[in-house]
């Protein structure tokens, strides 16, 4: 058709990129560290440098597991003119977790505190390079599989805004748009195919976690003989912890549905061709549905269906 292979069917899964934050930064159960990090935050917002890093210093005594909290520190530090303690806490938060200080940094819409375009973005760029290469990250790659990721997402993200400019599907600029946007889908599966051979599946040990995350994008996005070609080889890297468990059970999904079975995670939403409204693709033993979800990572259907616009209720078991 005129359209890329994920939207034949009427839809994509509008892949939602969760915060990879959610998990690092959720605060210990500790209401002490909460309210020393709520408090420094606010310090921080207000300029206050040197109270903000005193009760990020008490709550790191508490717990040191959040990267954002670190860098929140370290720009308190930096506001203080105290670059030994800028320092230690940039090195701090990329031992803690460098690939999320990269997100934090590429997000600025999220986390507007953290400086950019000088000397603070510099310095956490290099030492998460620097961390990363210890851990033997691929770095070079690394930044290759970031930009495929946004050349996927880049026409995904802007779909609605062209319908809605452009309403009328035979207008010149929606057929312009889908042209290029089929003619970068290829692009990038022809140089994910290329990483492909070079190396396997290049897993979070290698690229990290977002950069395991675009090859599987872009496979996501592929068509159906090519996602069933490199299917095994994703099982494998799910099954090593080298590809979260939730990408490979929205292929396993997405494959399924375009082979007339039903889906077995509840991942993939389609336009009702009744009412245009929409709804989930068949799902098997819908009952246990939540189970299986929990089992890869997944929220229960009841959260992902009001994320995608979609009226359901979990059935009750026989």
């Amino acid at each position: 058709g005129d359209q890329p292979s994920d939207l034949a069917g009427g839809h994509s899964e509008r892949t939602f990129l969760l915060p990879l934050l959610a998990l690092a930064q959720t605060a210990p159960d500790n209401p002490e560290y909460k309210r020393l990090t709520d408090e420094a935050f606010t310090q921080l917002t207000a300029g206050q440098c040197s109270p903000c890093l005193d009760n990020y210093r008490e709550a790191f005594i508490i717990s040191k597991h959040s990267v954002l909290s670190h860098l929140r520190a370290a720009v308190c530090a930096g506001m203080c003119n105290d670059s030994a303690a800028r320092d230690t806490l940039v090195e701090a938060a990329a031992g803690i977790g460098w690939d999320l200080c990269l997100y934090v940094l590429d997000n600025p819409g999220a986390y507007p505190e953290i400086p950019r375009g000088g000397s603070f973005e510099r310095q956490v760029r290099q030492t998460a390079r620097q961390w990363a290469i210890a851990s033997g990250v691929l770095f070079d790659l690394m930044e290759e599989l970031k930009e495929l990721r946004y050349l996927d997402q880049k026409y995904r993200v802007a779909l609605d805004s062209i319908r809605s400019a452009h309403p009328d599907k035979n207008a010149p600029e929606q057929k312009a748009f889908f042209a290029e946007w089929i003619r970068q889908d290829s692009a990038n599966l022809v140089h994910v195919e290329a990483i492909l051979a070079q190396y396997g599946f290049p897993g979070k040990s290698m690229v990290g976690e977002r950069g395991a995350g675009a090859v599987w994008l872009v496979i996501q996005h592929a068509p159906l003989e090519k996602q069933e070609k490199y299917f095994p080889l994703l099982t494998e890297a799910a099954e090593k912890g080298e590809l979260k468990k939730s990408d490979w059970a929205y292929l396993l999904d997405r494959i399924n549905m375009r082979k007339g079975l039903p889906q077995v995670y509840g991942s993939q939403v389609v336009s009702d061709p009744k009412t245009g409204a929409w709804v989930f693709h068949p799902i098997e033993d819908e009952a246990n549905v939540n189970v299986r979800r929990a089992t890869v990572g997944l929220s229960p259907l009841e959260e992902y269906a009001q994320m995608m616009g979609v009226e359901w209720k979990l059935p009750r078991k026989e």
